[in-house]
């Protein structure tokens, strides 16, 4: 049985590897961010272990309503609507930074919500919790804050 689950997150692992994965987390104060792994961005080994409850929780993010309005939005071209809907409805929204690292914000909202304050985010289990503050970070380097990582290959830049 044990064998099962092990050989059943390993294989989960990866099928993540050069595929869209987002994952909700929460900070040192509760405050709530989407990550895009984009295909090779590292991954905390509970979200790989956990992605199906991982991809209910980032679609209840979804069904959130619009709370606030978006703060520092990205410069340049691009679309970036999928992401600002996320940030207003409170979230940070993270990019793995084209194909070598880190995370980098595409936008933070004016007003951020909490996790205690969208208890929907939490009915398919606790989201990550991230030793940082996303209010006071631009990137979010996972290898530096001591979570067990699932790494991807990456590209040459």
């Amino acid at each position: 049985m044990e064998e099962d689950d092990a050989r059943r997150r390993y294989l989960a692992s990866l099928s993540l590897g050069g595929c869209e994965f987002d994952f909700l987390a929460t900070d040192a104060v509760g405050q709530v961010a989407l990550f895009s792994h984009a295909g090779w961005g590292p991954i905390p080994r509970v979200v790989v272990d956990r992605s199906e409850q991982t991809t209910k929780a980032v679609e209840a993010a979804e069904r959130l309503p619009a709370t606030t309005t978006v703060q520092d939005a990205p410069l340049g071209g691009g679309d970036y609507s999928e992401w600002l809907t996320k940030v207003e409805r409170g979230l940070f929204a993270y990019d793995w930074w084209r194909t070598h690292g880190p995370y980098r914000l595409v936008a933070r909202p004016r007003v951020a919500i909490r996790i205690d304050a969208a208890p929907s985010l939490l009915d398919h289990g606790n989201l990550v919790m991230l030793p940082t503050d996303f209010a006071l970070n631009d990137t979010i380097d996972l290898s530096s804050l001591g979570i067990d990582l699932v790494e991807y290959p990456r590209h040459r830049a």
